[in-house]
């Protein structure tokens, strides 16, 4: 009975620090304001980010990325980095891409090469003579 009490406490206490539901809503809206995609996602995309703040993200970290004013402050929220967030482009690099270009190291490995063609089967052989083979001239003379 005490081990089984001591699994739940322990239970209870590593989730003490998950944020709720509602606070990461609230995190995930003004993030997307901030970034100014919150006209670009759906409400299913929202609902995503949602369960994935509850499981990467802490109450403090949360809390910061709702009082953010700006995208400055939202960067220096640990919640950028549960997040995974990258900052967009804001267009003022007329560069004309909502994302930034993947950098070396990254984590975005080029596209694998084509494989090479196979190469070509090797030729067969010639019949040795007088094996009985095509062109003897002894079958289907006709006479």
């Amino acid at each position: 009975m005490t081990r089984w009490l001591l699994v739940v406490v322990v239970a209870l206490g590593a989730g003490c620090n998950k944020p709720d539901e509602g606070d990461c809503r609230k995190a995930i809206l003004n993030m997307q304001r901030l970034l100014g995609t919150d006209k670009m996602h759906s409400a299913q995309n929202i609902e995503g980010a949602v369960r994935s703040c509850r499981g990467a993200s802490k109450k403090s970290s949360v809390e910061c990325a709702i009082q953010a004013q700006t995208k400055e402050q939202l960067f220096a929220c640990p919640f950028a980095k549960e997040m995974k967030l990258t900052d967009v482009d804001d267009g003022s690099t007329g560069s004309g891409s909502a994302a930034p270009a993947p950098t070396p190291g990254s984590g975005s490995a080029p596209a694998p090469a084509p494989a090479p063609a196979p190469a070509p089967a090797p030729a067969p052989a010639p019949a040795p003579a007088g094996s009985g083979s095509a062109g003897s001239g002894s079958a289907g003379s006709g006479s």
